[in-house]
């Protein structure tokens, strides 16, 4: 290679140590100058993750090599909502459609998403709104938000903050795991003990727009193609066990059930479904009054003592 080209190699080198975890549009920009100081020596092209996780930037990675006609091929590792963002290589035009038209019977945008799931387009209108959130930092709203929850929880106590401070260490930073969440909703309710299982099976109820259509384009029976109007779902769905000592006020007619879900729904990415198991430590005995009337919830049909499970689903 010429020295010219070594220079380039280096200023590449220097790119993806300083520009990582800048937007794409800063990073496209850079590039773009790089290329025309060393004579469009640069073909750029872009490779996209298909997982659907809110990821800490727009960029994954920055490679590249040297071809035989002693091109330079770059490659932007970019993650789903980079390609889906504004800086986006792909058209703007198609970008309008996904924020206003995604629930129209479009074979364009139908062909679009299919390499992908068919329910990605029920869930990307949600999930780019969220997404959109974080990256403009309107998200650091969560602590008053939080708080605001918890006076509505604990409006007659006055250590409600103290508490609550208990869980600003698992706050920090962009993300939030489903470990720091789990141990949130422990401390803000006092539960005895949270986790939170992932990948629980699911099925779920396909839009018609979602629905495979029997034509040339969409006929292999692979990992696209899905006969029926439901399917089972693995990849966005949850349950939420919590252990506790009385769980009256969280059933469904309960005070504090909305609130729970609340806090749930804002804790989690906008796409994950979820279901709650509230842990009894034992058996509630079957009793027919005006309180303990509500079969599978207070009641359970059983001459055993064993510990209690009630499962709900998520709002």
């Amino acid at each position: 290679m010429s020295v010219i080209d070594d220079l380039l190699l280096i200023e590449l080198e220097q790119l993806k140590k300083v520009y990582i975890d800048k937007s794409l549009e800063v990073v496209v920009k850079k590039v773009l100058s790089i290329n025309s100081k060393y004579d469009n020596k640069i073909k750029i092209g872009y490779k996209c993750d298909a997982s659907l996780a809110f990821a800490a930037r727009e960029i994954d990675d920055i490679s590249w090599k040297v071809s035989d006609d002693e091109f330079v091929e770059l490659i932007i590792h970019i993650n789903f909502f980079g390609l889906q963002s504004v800086n986006s290589p792909l058209p703007l035009n198609l970008h309008e459609q996904i924020v206003h038209d995604v629930n129209n019977d479009s074979n364009e945008l139908n062909d679009f998403y299919n390499f992908f799931n068919n329910r990605l387009v029920e869930l990307l209108a949600e999930s780019f709104y969220k997404n959109v959130l974080a990256r403009n930092n309107i998200i650091n709203d969560i602590w008053p938000n939080i708080l605001g929850l918890a006076l509505q929880v604990y409006s007659d106590d006055k250590q409600v903050f103290y508490r609550i401070m208990n869980s600003a260490p698992l706050l920090f930073g962009n993300r939030i795991s489903s470990n720091n969440a789990a141990k949130l909703i422990e401390n803000f309710f006092e539960f005895d003990r949270v986790y939170i299982e992932s990948f629980v099976p699911r099925v779920i109820e396909l839009k018609a727009n979602n629905l495979t259509r029997l034509s040339k384009a969409n006929s292999d029976f692979d990992g696209g193609f899905v006969l029926g109007n439901e399917t089972v779902d693995i990849q966005n769905s949850c349950m939420i066990h919590i252990y506790l000592q009385d769980a009256k006020e969280y059933l469904p007619n309960g005070g504090k059930n909305a609130l729970l879900n609340k806090l749930i729904k804002f804790l989690l990415p906008h796409h994950i479904l979820y279901s709650i198991s509230l842990h009894l430590p034992k058996n509630i005995p079957m009793t027919l009054s005006a309180d303990n009337v509500y079969l599978g919830w207070t009641t359970m049909v059983t001459s055993q003592e064993q510990p209690q499970t009630i499962y709900l689903e998520g709002i």
